[in-house]
């Protein structure tokens, strides 16, 4: 028989194997911010390996829950496949929230806020939080990026990689190849970038450069150039206006090859996301013109944009109708 919710301290005087039959099989409902109990209620279901239930119970108090519990929340939730599936379903928004208080919270690492975005990826992908300090991690550390690209793509050298890369368990190695994919479709911020948006050049220049040598190193540099370029691909505009901004044309024009401008178109096209598509092709042509502007503006600047301009005259895909992919040019076609 299910029960309802009640007192913690009368379930706790009913002696400890009731308590436990009580914590396995408690409906819990939802609890008041103001609850004295919400520190207590998680502990016990945690301990009854019921996380989902947990965070059902405390969704609406999450912030009232002391930091330490909060992380224990998230990371069972991401591990423990004890319960029932399909009971207890959670939402996205409060995930995401649970995720945006944690990390304002003093006594959590940024690792443990990488692991936790990392079991959370296809929830944290379409919200808010997003994989901010994922990201920020991965733009730290080439070798972590090129770690996360082996987990996806394999060599073509026909060489061996690293013994810590390889998961005997097939199941396992499909659900880490699933989250490296997202992961990579969601690194967007620049390597070198700091909390105010800004770009260290030079550590963008480095970063690259160091991943461009470990791809190459683990037998996959065409990959790894086309994920660099779909990196360097992010909307974001420079100081005078001009996309793509200063410090990453200067890397561009440095390290570009054919496969990173190639990523680099990828980048701009998925970059849309899904849209609505209006009457006789206005939003494209009014994307084509807004990047006509920008390679115009960039071929009069004192900036080197070699890689730019050759990208000026690649067709970029931008739509499609009746079956067939439509491309429209940049300026110089």
């Amino acid at each position: 028989m299910k029960h309802a919710l009640t007192n913690t301290t009368h379930v706790k005087n009913q002696g400890d194997a009731i308590c436990e039959q009580y914590w396995r099989e408690v409906v819990p409902g939802w609890m008041r911010e103001d609850s004295p109990d919400i520190n207590e209620v998680v502990d016990r279901l945690l301990d009854a390996r019921r996380p989902r239930a947990a965070f059902f119970a405390i969704h609406f108090a999450v912030a009232e829950l002391e930091t330490s519990r909060l992380k224990r929340l998230l990371l069972e939730i991401g591990t423990c496949d004890a319960e029932e599936a399909g009971t207890y379903l959670m939402d996205g928004y409060h995930i995401s929230e649970a995720f945006d208080i944690l990390h304002k919270r003093t006594g959590v690492s940024e690792e443990e806020m990488v692991r936790l975005e990392f079991l959370f990826i296809h929830v944290l992908e379409h919200q808010s939080h997003g994989i901010s300090n994922l990201e920020k991690q991965l733009g730290k550390s080439p070798a972590l990026f090129v770690q996360v690209l082996g987990l996806r793509y394999r060599r073509h050298d026909g060489g061996e990689d690293p013994p810590e890369w390889k998961v005997a368990d097939a199941e396992k190695a499909s659900e880490l190849a699933t989250a490296a994919y997202r992961i990579l479709v969601n690194f967007r911020r620049a390597p070198g970038t700091d909390d105010n948006g800004n770009i260290d050049e030079e550590a963008l220049r480095t970063w690259v450069n160091q991943a461009q040598v470990l791809c190459a190193q683990h037998g996959r540099p065409e990959i790894g150039d086309q994920k660099i370029g779909e990196i360097l691909s992010s909307p974001t505009v420079g100081k005078n206006g001009i996309w793509p901004r200063e410090e990453v044309r200067k890397v561009l024009e440095e390290c570009g090859t054919a496969e990173l401008a190639r990523g680099f178109q990828i980048g701009v096209y998925n970059s849309r996301g899904v849209h609505a598509r209006g009457e006789g092709g206005d939003q494209e042509r009014a994307l084509a013109e807004k990047y006509r502007a920008w390679a115009h503006v960039s071929s009069r600047s004192n900036i080197p944009t070699r890689l730019v301009s050759s990208m000026a005259s690649v067709k970029v895909m931008i739509g499609m109708r009746r079956g067939r992919i439509r491309r429209l040019r940049f300026a110089g076609d």
